[in-house]
């Protein structure tokens, strides 16, 4: 399978329900997970982080040495070991080593699973891509908008690994088409953009995106953007 692919089938197994705006944010979710550095080493401190959206409670981390099982909740056949709460988490890297399935548990949102990379020589210790800034076509992203209005949202990002990167948008409200965009451009900083179309009702809106490349980095960024009628 290609690297492409590979992203697109990851894209596929994430869109959630059928028939759903997959731009639209409608409740509490986890978007996207990542351990800094994104090698675990084999001593020392790696920091989790999550983006969470909407949760009431902090993120609980535990650990599995096999794969989860999907049940009424996700089940670790080894018995998991509880990593502690929040984000971002700073764990022990030998316990990760040893237990490399990351699971995290909300109160009011689908758990997340991310299978950590402990191999550096076959997941080299590049940095993640990091979102440096969400801006549009025109130039900085506006404070306010009216209602109906759109917008061409362009991320501006690192490529540490050089390699393809596919950019997911997400939004609160309103719509986004397309709702993921691939930039093969490796030496690109702006990336493929995305039209976002506010809300025909007023009122606070957040946009994020998620940017991963095809050596299991991830980055994101989030904005704030009123929609305020005439």
């Amino acid at each position: 399978m290609t690297a492409r692919a590979a992203l697109l089938v990851l894209a596929a197994a994430a869109c959630g329900d059928m028939g759903k705006d997959p731009s639209l944010i409608d409740g509490p979710r986890v978007l996207a997970m990542r351990a800094v550095p994104r090698s675990v080493p084999t001593s020392g401190d790696v920091a989790l982080e999550a983006l969470v959206v909407g949760s009431t409670g902090a993120p609980e981390w535990s650990a599995c040495a096999t794969d989860w099982l999907p049940a009424d909740a996700l089940v670790c056949p080894a018995g998991a070991a509880t990593l502690g709460s929040g984000s971002p988490l700073v764990a022990d890297a030998a316990t990760l080593q040893a237990a490399p399935n990351v699971a995290i548990a909300l109160p009011d949102a689908r758990p997340a699973v991310l299978r950590l990379a402990t191999d550096s020589t076959s997941q080299p210790a590049f940095p993640h891509p990091e979102v440096t800034a969400l801006v549009t076509d025109t130039g900085p992203l506006p404070a306010t908008v009216a209602p109906g209005a759109t917008l061409v949202l362009v991320p501006e990002t690192t490529n540490p690994a050089t390699t393809e990167r596919v950019a997911t948008f997400l939004a609160t409200d309103g719509g986004i088409e397309p709702y993921r965009t691939i930039t093969t451009d490796t030496a690109a900083t702006r990336l493929t953009a995305a039209t976002w179309t506010a809300p025909d009702t007023a009122g606070p809106v957040t946009l994020y995106v998620v940017v991963r490349d095809t050596a299991g980095g991830v980055g994101w960024r989030s904005a704030a953007i009123d929609v305020v009628a005439p």
